[in-house]
C-alpha cells in the first residue's frame, strides 16, 4: 500500500512476495481476499506516524535537503476535494455531498503541506467537506519549524489566520 500501487492487485501481491524472497525474508502466500480484508483493519493513524517518521529521517543528517534564502524551506499548502467510496462509514464521519439531483458522493476535504524543493508532503488532514481550509491549515502548523518559509493561496487570507502565524 505504501508504494503506491499501479498494478492489480494479484500483480502487486506477487511483486511483494518476490521482493521478500530475495531478501530472504520468510513468507507465507495470501490471497487477494485475504489482503482487502487485512487492509480494513489498519488504523488511518498507522500512516500518519509512518509520514511522520519518514519524513523526520529524511530531515535528519542528509546532504540532500534542499533550502533557500538562509536555510529555509520553502513550503506550500493548499487544499482540494477528495472522492471517497461510498460506504456507511465514511458518510457518517464526512457526510454526503449533493447537487440538484437526488445522487450524492462522499467526499473530504484534504489539505495538505509540501515541501516544494524537496518534493516531498511534510503532513496533511482529512476533513468533513464542509471544513474550513485556514482551519485545517492551522492544524498543520504543528509540522512547520521556525525559520520555514509557507505558500498560500489567496484562498487562506484573513486577519485571524495572520495572527495564528
Amino acid at each position: 500500500m505504501i508504494n503506491f500501487l499501479t498494478k492489480s492487485l494479484s500483480l502487486e501481491i506477487v511483486n511483494f512476495l518476490s521482493f521478500l524472497k530475495r531478501k530472504e525474508i520468510p513468507q507465507k502466500s495470501f490471497s487477494k481476499s485475504a489482503f482487502a480484508q487485512a487492509r480494513k483493519k489498519i488504523k488511518p493513524e498507522v500512516f500518519s506516524y509512518l509520514n511522520e517518521k519518514l519524513t523526520e529521517e529524511f530531515y535528519t543528517d542528509n546532504s540532500a535537503v534542499k533550502t533557500r534564502f538562509s536555510g529555509k524551506r520553502i513550503l506550500s499548502v493548499d487544499g482540494s476535494r477528495l472522492t471517497l467510496p461510498r460506504t456507511w462509514e465514511l458518510e457518517e464521519i464526512y457526510g454526503r455531498t449533493k447537487n440538484q439531483t437526488e445522487t450524492y458522493i462522499i467526499q473530504g476535504k484534504a489539505c495538505v503541506l509540501y515541501d516544494v524543493l524537496n518534493r516531498i508532503a511534510i503532513d496533511g488532514v482529512l476533513s468533513s467537506v464542509d471544513t474550513d481550509e485556514r482551519i485545517q491549515a492551522k492544524q498543520l502548523l504543528n509540522s512547520c519549524r521556525k525559520r520555514d518559509l509557507l505558500i498560500y493561496d489567496r484562498g487562506f487570507a484573513s486577519f485571524d489566520f495572520m495572527y495564528e502565524h
